[in-house]
């Protein structure tokens, strides 16, 4: 049995002051106040922590510390998996590219074989997001135009144990069939990459579609006449993905976004590529130059090509937004991308859940992270 504890435990709704957590076999197995607990028969995680926050889930990533999730091969994901551990994210989907269909199926089955190791090495890996094929040209963003196609739900059932979540540009499934079916696979369904218009990005939440990837970015804006995708999202119970590095959005949107999702509806994304955790250079993103700067990555012709965005740094960038604390933004890190992708035993502290934590000190800055009771 170990135990943890911390000056402020920060649960779905509340804080909790005074208190700690046991933890038995990886999972959380009380919630019991500091001076109950007997220190002399119990190993104590050496943390003292201001803060300590369920674990950040990043349900959209591409790569870390030199590595991509199209890189395809154990050693990548293993890199991502430690370096994301150090920036406080205990689990993640790792998300694909626009390239050619044979490579993104090599990918998948990588990831397939990491989801099945056991042993904890950092930020436990629980699927694929597949951004792409699926999206319009029009909205591709740093994708590659030349690998985009129509949606084909026979082209991913082999993969449903291993996909997640899937974007797609919903004009590009006229009938919404592939998300039924997608939908009937247990794979949920985010809008992103198009320019459809607002009644057909509501048909197509009406279908099954759950999220809306990346908010603003690569995708119809809000307009008086077709208030678009961007519309969909904010008259719509959807979720909302959002990049807070302060450069895809303007930080004073992220008041706007609050204001008409609420803290329940929001799901911060880092959308990083290999840049993340790295120094300024060159590198490559679905086999195409990057220019990563000191807070940005661009293609070669300036367009933004994902962030080096890291998920304790979404965290602050958020807490300086008026009317956000702690509790809430802790949500949109952890509890609703939980929710999203319909798991119960991470994203929030509770008896039973795993014992995936972030600890902060009184400034917002990491100590340390825990993985099913792991110290990193």
């Amino acid at each position: 049995m170990k135990v943890i504890l911390a000056k402020k435990i920060i649960l779905e709704n509340e804080i909790l002051e005074g208190y700690g957590l046991y933890i038995k076999e990886g999972r959380i197995e009380s919630i019991v106040p500091q001076d109950a607990i007997d220190l002399s028969i119990v190993e104590q995680i050496p943390l003292k922590a201001d803060y300590l926050l369920p674990g950040f889930i990043d349900i959209h990533i591409h790569g870390s510390a030199g590595s991509d999730v199209m890189d395809a091969t154990p050693e990548a994901l293993n890199a991502i998996q430690k370096s994301l551990v150090t920036t406080g994210t205990t689990s993640f989907l790792g998300t694909t590219m626009t390239v050619d269909f044979n490579n993104i199926e090599r990918a998948l089955e990588q990831i397939r074989l990491a989801m099945s190791h056991k042993e904890i090495i950092g930020a436990k890996l629980i699927g694929a997001h597949l951004e792409g094929p699926f999206i319009n040209a029009k909205a591709k963003g740093a994708h590659l135009e030349n690998h985009i196609k129509l949606p084909e739900i026979e082209a991913i059932k082999t993969y449903a144990d291993v996909i997640k979540l899937i974007t797609i540009a919903p004009e590009m499934d006229v009938s919404n069939q592939f998300i039924k079916s997608a939908r009937a696979l247990g794979i949920h369904i985010s809008l992103g990459h198009s320019t459809c218009s607002y009644d057909c990005a509501k048909a197509a939440i009406e279908a099954g579609a759950e999220s809306i990837t990346h908010l603003f970015n690569a995708m119809t804006g809000l307009h008086h006449r077709d208030p678009g995708l961007v519309g969909a999202a904010f008259l719509t119970d959807v979720y909302t993905e959002l990049i807070a590095d302060n450069v895809h959005v303007h930080p004073d949107l992220y008041e706007l976004v609050y204001k008409l999702k609420g803290s329940e509806r929001m799901i911060l994304i880092t959308d990083a590529m290999k840049g993340q955790c790295m120094k300024a250079g060159q590198y490559d993103l679905g086999g195409q130059t990057v220019v990563v700067g000191d807070k940005d990555a661009r293609l070669e012709n300036g367009v933004l090509a994902g962030s080096i965005l890291t998920q304790n740094k979404s965290l602050k960038h958020m807490i300086r937004t008026k009317g956000l604390d702690i509790v809430k933004v802790s949500r949109m890190l952890s509890v609703n991308p939980a929710q999203l992708l319909g798991l119960t035993d991470i994203g929030s502290i509770q008896s039973g859940s795993k014992a995936d934590f972030v600890a902060l000190d009184s400034h917002y800055d990491l100590l340390g992270t825990v993985v099913e009771g792991k110290l990193f």
